[in-house]
């Protein structure tokens, strides 16, 4: 890119000597030498073309570039639990942390256990303390929670409430009506997506034995994937399929 604005703006000509091409790329060593032999592939392919016309077919390269790079899925496993000695996956903690650091737009999170001082089996609240921070920046954040009683009676709306900064409004909360038509029915999607374009799909729980000790496994999504997750969990919303509390 730098090159084709170098090109157009004629600091670059068909003609120009390395002394010029190491003028525009000044403390470049890397780049001046690239370049250089990009001038030779310009003489020795493409003779005819004006630096207009090279211009133009290093611009059709780099949107070509651009278009394939956004159809592409970046694919990362993601797991909790012991490991081999011969793999080293990311830890489903941390991955939820990166996320979420990351995001700057837009978070959604789907849940179907998050744990409590009732649970007894460690709160997540340092996961809800980052959350809280990104709403704080402005971050727009969507949980979609069962909404279906655990063994001790609490919900997960209660959990969020109950470890909510109050100082912080609360973010918007969604859940699945039809559970209550059936005894085992139940929302018990595991994932987490930020800004449409970074998403964990997880066997977990937001729970800490579900981030630190059990055996989970999960995948990180980046990418096409990972907008077409945000876009139909916003179309259950929209369609009222699932439904804000």
């Amino acid at each position: 890119n730098k090159i084709i604005e170098a090109l157009e703006s004629e600091r670059l000509k068909k003609n120009s000597k390395r002394t010029i091409i190491n003028n525009v790329f000044s403390g470049q060593e890397r780049t001046q030498s690239k370049v250089v032999n990009l001038y030779l592939v310009w003489r020795e392919n493409f003779p005819t073309f004006s630096a207009k016309d090279f211009s133009l077919l290093l611009k059709s390269i780099s949107e070509t570039i651009s278009i394939e790079r956004g159809k592409s899925t970046e694919v990362e496993l993601v797991w909790t639990g012991p490991l081999a000695s011969s793999e080293f996956p990311r830890m489903t903690r941390q991955v939820v942390q990166d996320i979420i650091n990351d995001s700057e737009n837009e978070l959604m999170i789907a849940g179907y256990w998050i744990a409590g001082q009732a649970d007894g089996e460690g709160i997540v609240a340092d996961i809800i303390e980052l959350l809280v921070k990104a709403v704080q920046r402005d971050v727009n954040l969507t949980m979609i929670l069962d909404q279906n009683p655990k063994y001790y009676g609490g919900t997960n709306e209660e959990v969020i409430r109950e470890l909510w900064n109050p100082n912080v409004e609360l973010p918007k909360m969604a859940i699945w009506p039809d559970v209550s038509n059936e005894n085992h029915l139940k929302m018990h999607a595991k994932l987490i997506v930020g800004d449409q374009k970074d998403a964990l799909v997880t066997s977990a729980n937001l729970t800490m034995h579900a981030l630190d000790k059990n055996i989970e496994m999960g995948v990180r999504l980046k990418g096409n994937p990972a907008k077409k997750i945000a876009r139909h969990l916003q179309s259950l919303i929209d369609e009222e399929i699932l439904k804000f509390i």
